[in-house]
């Protein structure tokens, strides 16, 4: 299991159900970690009702439902058809 103070200052996933009304994770910068909760920022001034700034706030564990970190998954390749669509697009395009 990761230890989540690898990630300070970089991209979490947070569900706050009880703050946010659904179970939905939201990106967060995790700005700190203290032994009662995790010090959050989010540039959408939405992701807090009540608040209207960027600053980090204070989220106690009580309240987070689940953390989800880690990279993204690998970009798909394109497929066969998109690749001669495209290659036929710009030949015409070419003319």
């Amino acid at each position: 299991m990761p230890k989540i103070a690898n990630y300070l200052g970089k991209t979490i996933f947070v569900s706050l159900p009880a703050l946010q009304g659904d179970g939905r994770p939201r990106p967060f910068t995790l700005v700190a970690v203290e032994d009662c909760g995790l010090w959050l920022q989010n540039d959408q001034a939405d992701c807090f009702a009540g608040t209207n700034d960027e600053r980090p706030v204070m989220v106690p564990f009580a309240q987070i439902a689940y953390v989800a970190f880690g990279t993204p998954g690998p970009t798909p390749r394109p497929s066969e058809t998109a690749i001669e669509t495209a290659k036929s697009t710009r030949a015409k395009e070419d003319k």
